[in-house]
């Protein structure tokens, strides 16, 4: 669920509480992951990402093409993941990164 807020371009999104266990399998499964484990596993990642056969993972929403789900993109999902989990509001907004005076 979303709300509109600030500008066009932003919105809130809060907690479902029927998506919320599933929100909660997703964080319990990346805060298990011990900082050792996690490194050994990021290295043995990276060696198989290198290849030129690896798979890519994919975002898969009905009614639209399937699209390519990057390291940055599946880092936020995942921090939207742990915050929604929690039973917090995500507020997204874009945010220009070009300095003006």
């Amino acid at each position: 669920m979303s709300t509109r807020s600030i500008s066009e371009s932003s919105a809130t999104y809060l907690p479902n509480a029927e998506d919320r266990r599933q929100l909660i399998d997703i964080k319990e499964s990346l805060s298990a992951l011990q900082e050792e484990t996690q490194q050994l596993l990021d290295k043995q990642f990276d060696a198989m990402a290198a290849q030129n056969d690896f798979p890519v993972a994919m975002l898969k929403v009905p009614g639209s093409p399937d699209r390519p789900l990057t390291p940055e993109l599946a880092d936020v999902l995942f921090k939207v993941a742990d915050q929604l989990s929690r039973g917090k509001a995500i507020f997204v907004a874009p945010y220009d990164t070009k300095l003006t005076t």
